[in-house]
């Protein structure tokens, strides 16, 4: 069976250290490997995340407690730079593996609860992780991390988008901080699809926010 790309970065750690990550070196233990398992654009993005400097930015992430804000916002400016060339599926892809390489970020666990959510209904895919998690998740994007890594977003990546953009723009909190679905939760969704940024990103989707922002409500038993 083909190891995926974070396990091999996994194990070649131990023997080649952690900073290699962060040096051409790394392509020797990868190529043998075969890590990117003969797809061009994996080694092309790969290589781009390391010249341009972000295999370092991650090494330095350890110990920093704004690490999960800063993993973020890298990823964020990773794609702005590289999406015009390459899919920004992939590109993610790509770089959450190196995060899990390394030990930054935990690998998704094949056999754990929560399943496998392709096909099940966005709004029943938010409940799950919520109810196996806690409510905290929602917080930061390790709710939508989770969501992509058991195949949420297959066919639905304006959802991943606007979830993405709650989160970003703190309306998850908000929701959170209100602890129940009253007038004052209700109106956040009219706030939030007022906003010009979320005009201009998602038109004609206000029925899509509605059913995420309800989905929040009742995976944190508001309603």
């Amino acid at each position: 069976m083909k190891m995926e790309l974070s396990e091999v970065i996994k194990e070649l750690i131990p023997v080649w250290g952690r900073e290699v990550i962060a040096t051409p070196h790394v392509f020797i233990p990868l190529m043998e490997k075969d890590a990117f398992g003969g797809n061009r654009q994996m080694f092309d993005i790969f290589n781009e995340i390391l010249h341009l400097g972000y295999t370092y930015n991650l090494l330095r992430l350890f110990g920093d407690y704004e690490w999960e804000t800063k993993l973020a916002n890298y990823e964020k400016n990773l794609c702005y730079q590289l999406n015009s060339n390459f899919d920004e599926h992939l590109i993610k892809f790509v770089f959450h593996s190196i995060a899990r390489g390394i030990g930054l970020l935990n690998e998704p666990n094949r056999n754990n609860p929560l399943g496998d959510f392709d096909g099940l209904q966005i709004d029943e895919a938010i409940k799950r992780v919520i109810a196996s998690e806690g409510k905290d998740v929602v917080l930061d994007l390790r709710l939508l991390y989770i969501l992509d890594d058991n195949h949420a977003f297959i066919d639905d990546s304006q959802a991943k988008q606007v979830l993405h953009t709650m989160i970003e723009l703190g309306y998850t909190k908000k929701l959170v901080d209100i602890g129940q679905w009253n007038k004052q939760a209700q109106s956040l969704y009219t706030q939030f699809i007022s906003l010009q940024e979320v005009k201009k990103k998602y038109q004609k989707k206000q029925e899509l926010i509605s059913q995420i922002f309800q989905s929040i409500a009742d995976g944190l038993g508001y309603r």
